[in-house]
C-alpha cells in the first residue's frame, strides 16, 4: 500500500499497549475491537487522536494557543500518514455564546479573508454579478449608452424614506439646483415646498440636463463627478425619451438597480463584529419572544381575576385604570374573559396601542384632571427589566420569554426555513393582492426595485413580465440569444427574453421586443397561456371586449382557469395596462391551478 494511503503506527506504549505496531488504511471506515482493558480507547484516543490534536495545535498562533493549553505527546516510538486534525473535545470550556469550533481553531479568520479577497458578490435583487466602476469609465458608458439622447444626471438624495424635507429642499435651492425627481416625477424645486410626511419617498436630485455626444464630454464628466458628491459615490442617468434610469457607482453596485454595497472586508463576514452581525439577534443566533401561553395561562380568566400573569389581579391603580379606557375602545371590559376578546383588542392589551388613552388622574394624583396617556403594552411593561441589573428583576422576565433561532438569519442553519416575511414596504397589510406579492417574493419570483419597495400599481413592463415567467419556470438557459436589436447582451433580461422566445412565449413587435413597454391585460394572460403549453378552452370567454384573434383563447383560458374575472360590467378590458400587483396574482393563481 502507497505510503501516503496509510497511517502507520509503531511503538505504542499508552496505558495498557505494549509496543503496539500497526497500519491502518486512510479514507475507510476502521473499527477496532478487543475484550475490555485490552486497549482500544488507549490506541484510539490516547495515541491516534492525541497526536493529530497535538500536531493541529501546532499550526496555530501563540494567541490562540494561550485559550487550549499545551498539549504532551503520547507515548509513541513515531506516528506516520497523520494529518493535522481539528480535535476539539466535546465537553464545553468557554460560556461565551460567541465562541465556536470556528473562532477557537481561527479557520473563521481564513474563511473570512477568502470571502472578501477572493469572492464575487452577486445582486441579491436581480442576481447578475455586482460591478465596480471608475468614473471615466461610467463617462464612457453614458456616451455610448445614451448617445443622441436626452438624459438628466441624478443624484439619488432619499431613497425609500418618510418624511416631508423641506430643509433639504430648501438646502438644494440655496445650492441653485432647481429639479428634483421626487416619487418617479421630475418636479421644480419652490420655495416652501414639502412632501407627505408619512408616506415613503425616493428623491433624485436633477445635477444637470443635457444632449449626450462628442462635444458634451467634458460637461459630462464635470456633471457626472458633481452627482457623484451629491449622491456619496453613487449616480443615475435618466432618458427622457425612454422615460428609464440607469445608476452607476464607484462601489459594488447592481448595474440593473443600483443598488449599491460597501466593498467587503473581513469584518462584514464576522458574526462578532457590528459589521457583519444580523443587526436583529446581534449575531447571537437566538432571539427572546414573548410566550403568550406564559402570558395569558388561563384565557377564560378576567383581567379583574389576573389573567395576564405579569399584570396579576386587580388593583385600583392606573395601569388598570388604563386597561379600562383601552377596553371602551375594542370593546371589553375587565370582568370578560381574555378569550372573548377580539384578535384586535387582545393585540392591543398585550404590544399597545397607537392611540392615546383619555385616563381620568382624579384618583391617582393631587393635581387630578384628565390626561392623554399612552398604552404601551404587557409586552413593553415586561421588557423594562431587560436593563436591570438585578438577577430577580432578569429572572422575573425570563419566565415569560422562549428563546428560538432568529428568525431573520436563521442562526446560520442551512436547513432553517426563514417564515415568510414582507420584503417590501409599499406593500401593506389588507392591500390588493398582499398575500400574492409575499408569496411570489417568497418563491423568488419577483424582486423589488432595489430600494425596499415592489411598485404594485407600476405598470408591468414586457421585460418584467418574462423575467417573472423565467423565474417561476427554472430558469432555464435559451441555447442561443434573442436576436432582438433591442435587447442588449448582458442586460438583466437578457436570458428571460431568450427563454421566452425559444419556447414560443413570444415572437416580439414590430419594433422589436420593446423591453421597456407596459404589458397589456391581453398580453400578460397570453405569456401564460404558452408558457404553460394549455389547449385551447372548451367554450370561448364571454367578454363583450375582446376583439382580437390572438388573444381571445388565452383569455378564455385563464377565465376557465379562475386566473382572471376580468375588470366587471361584461369587459376584460384586454388594452388596460397591467400592474406589477396584478401580475404576482396571476402567477399566484396560476400555481394554486397546478397543484
Amino acid at each position: 500500500m502507497n505510503s501516503e494511503e496509510k497511517i502507520n503506527v509503531w511503538g505504542a506504549r499508552v496505558h495498557n499497549l505494549k509496543n503496539v505496531d500497526l497500519e491502518i488504511p486512510r479514507r475507510k471506515l476502521v473499527v477496532i475491537t478487543g475484550l475490555s482493558g485490552s486497549g482500544k480507547s488507549s490506541l484510539a484516543f490516547d495515541t491516534i487522536y492525541a497526536e493529530g490534536q497535538r500536531r493541529y495545535m501546532e499550526t496555530l498562533s501563540t494567541y490562540a494557543r494561550q485559550f487550549v493549553g499545551t498539549m504532551e505527546r503520547p507515548d509513541v516510538d513515531k506516528i506516520t500518514g497523520l494529518s493535522p486534525v481539528v480535535a476539539i473535545e466535546q465537553k464545553t470550556t468557554n460560556k461565551n455564546p460567541r465562541s465556536t469550533v470556528g473562532t477557537v481553531t481561527e479557520i473563521n479568520d481564513f474563511l473570512r479573508l477568502l470571502y472578501a479577497r477572493a469572492s464575487r458578490a452577486y445582486s441579491p435583487v436581480t442576481g447578475e454579478e455586482m460591478v465596480h466602476y471608475t468614473d471615466e469609465r461610467i463617462a464612457e458608458l453614458i456616451l455610448s449608452g445614451f448617445a443622441g439622447r436626452r438624459i438628466a444626471v441624478m443624484a439619488p438624495v432619499v431613497k425609500g424614506r418618510k418624511g416631508h424635507y423641506r430643509e433639504l429642499f430648501e438646502t438644494l435651492a440655496r445650492k441653485g439646483y432647481i429639479y428634483a425627481r421626487i416619487d418617479g416625477e421630475i418636479r421644480e424645486i419652490s420655495a416652501g415646498m414639502r412632501l407627505d410626511r408619512y408616506k415613503i419617498h425616493t428623491i433624485d436630485l436633477v445635477v444637470d440636463r443635457l444632449v449626450v455626444g462628442g462635444e458634451s464630454a467634458e460637461r459630462l464628466m464635470t456633471s457626472l463627478r458633481e452627482a457623484m458628491r451629491q449622491g456619496k459615490g453613487t449616480m443615475a442617468v435618466y432618458d427622457y425619451g425612454t422615460e428609464q434610469q440607469r445608476f452607476y457607482s464607484r462601489h459594488l453596485m447592481c448595474p440593473s438597480t443600483g443598488i449599491a454595497f460597501e466593498d467587503p472586508a473581513p469584518h462584514t463576514f464576522s458574526f462578532n463584529s457590528p459589521k457583519g452581525a444580523c443587526p436583529h439577534c446581534n449575531g447571537l443566533g437566538e432571539e427572546a419572544v414573548f410566550d403568550l401561553e406564559k402570558i395569558v395561562p388561563d384565557p377564560g380568566l378576567s383581567l379583574r381575576e389576573g389573567a395576564v400573569e405579569p399584570l396579576g389581579k386587580y388593583r385600583n391603580n392606573l395601569l388598570f385604570a388604563m386597561l379600562e379606557m383601552l377596553g371602551r375602545r375594542y370593546d371589553f371590559t375587565l370582568d370578560d374573559p381574555v378569550s372573548s376578546f377580539s384578535e384586535e383588542g387582545l393585540n392591543a392589551v398585550l404590544y399597545g396601542d397607537s392611540e392615546p388613552l383619555t385616563v381620568d388622574l382624579s384618583e391617582f394624583s393631587s393635581s387630578g384632571g384628565r390626561q392623554f396617556l399612552q398604552w404601551e403594552g404587557v409586552a413593553e411593561y415586561i421588557g423594562r427589566t431587560e436593563d436591570e441589573d438585578s438577577k430577580r428583576g432578569q429572572k422575573w422576565r425570563d419566565q415569560f420569554l422562549i428563546y428560538r433561532k432568529c428568525s431573520v438569519c436563521g442562526a446560520a442553519d442551512p436547513n432553517y426555513v426563514a417564515p415568510v416575511v414582507n420584503p417590501f414596504k409599499d406593500v401593506k397589510e389588507g392591500d390588493a393582492f398582499y398575500d400574492e406579492i409575499l408569496w411570489a417574493a417568497d418563491k423568488g419570483i419577483i424582486k423589488g426595485d432595489g430600494t425596499g419597495n415592489y411598485n404594485p400599481n407600476d405598470g408591468i413592463t414586457r421585460a418584467q413580465i418574462v423575467m417573472i415567467l423565467w423565474n417561476a419556470t427554472g430558469n432555464e438557459e435559451a441555447s442561443k440569444p434573442s436576436g432582438f436589436a433591442d435587447v442588449k447582451d448582458g442586460a438583466w433580461y437578457a436570458k428571460a427574453v431568450a427563454w421566452a422566445v425559444e419556447n414560443g412565449i413570444t415572437n416580439g413587435t414590430d419594433l422589436g421586443f420593446e423591453p421597456d413597454r407596459v404589458c397589456t391585460r391581453a398580453e400578460i394572460v397570453t405569456f401564460l397561456h404558452r408558457a404553460n403549453n394549455k389547449p385551447a378552452p372548451a367554450a370561448a370567454a364571454s367578454f363583450s371586449d375582446l376583439t382580437q384573434d390572438w388573444y381571445k383563447d388565452a383569455v378564455a383560458w385563464a377565465v376557465e382557469n379562475g386566473i382572471t374575472k376580468g375588470v366587471g360590467g361584461n369587459r376584460f378590458a384586454p388594452n388596460d395596462t397591467c400592474t406589477r400587483g396584478q401580475a404576482a396574482a396571476f402567477m399566484y393563481r396560476l400555481a394554486q391551478l397546478a397543484k
